[in-house]
């Protein structure tokens, strides 16, 4: 969570990778990677859950085409120091509100662009979606100064445990779903006291 001090906020984040990438980016630091289908966009990705960390670094997935190796995980803490006016969190009523004002003006100024590329209109593709969210996070980074991004995600997992059908779908009908929490930190300046987190 965050912490206030002073005039900054101060956030606890986690990384999963595996112990060979730890080691080097304790050495070197984050270095920022450009997919035009990242979640937040052009960043560093972290969990402010350590469990959720530990579970990227331990499971086999697909990142934007490179598979992972779960040999050796490791999770990374690390601290950001920001200025709140420099952070839009998605969980808070009034940012999500001001990020959605600062969409309508990112349609506007864009709608050209977007139409050319096919990114608005009808969106057939989640692959579409994916590109229109990444570009319009950009957008907001580089004309509104903002430097972390805390998003949310609703989103069936695999690290949730499942029960059987019927059960399921009666806790479906409770609407309790999980809803996961990323950080993007457009910024590796902001991210400090990088350390290998040992769990057992």
């Amino acid at each position: 969570m965050a912490k206030e001090k002073g005039n900054d906020i101060t956030y606890e984040v986690y990384h999963g990778t595996s112990r060979t990438n730890a080691n080097v980016i304790v050495k070197q630091g984050f270095k920022i990677t450009h997919n035009e289908e990242h979640w937040l966009g052009y960043g560093a990705y972290f969990y402010l859950e350590i469990d959720l960390a530990e579970y990227w670094a331990r499971n086999q997935h697909q990142n934007f085409g490179t598979k992972s190796s779960t040999m050796d995980p490791a999770i990374l803490k690390a601290c950001l120091r920001v200025t709140p006016s420099s952070v839009i969190d998605m969980r808070i009523l009034g940012d999500y509100n001001d990020l959605k004002k600062m969409y309508r003006e990112f349609f506007n100024e864009c709608k050209e662009a977007l139409t050319k590329h096919g990114l608005i209109g009808e969106i057939k593709s989640q692959n579409t979606a994916n590109k229109l969210r990444c570009a319009f996070f950009n957008w907001v980074n580089q004309n509104y100064e903002v430097e972390v991004v805390i998003g949310t995600f609703q989103k069936k997992s695999k690290y949730i445990i499942y029960n059987d059908d019927k059960t399921e779908q009666m806790w479906d009908t409770m609407r309790t779903p999980f809803i996961e929490v990323q950080v993007c930190v457009f910024d590796p300046k902001l991210i400090t006291d990088i350390c290998v987190l040992e769990r057992e």
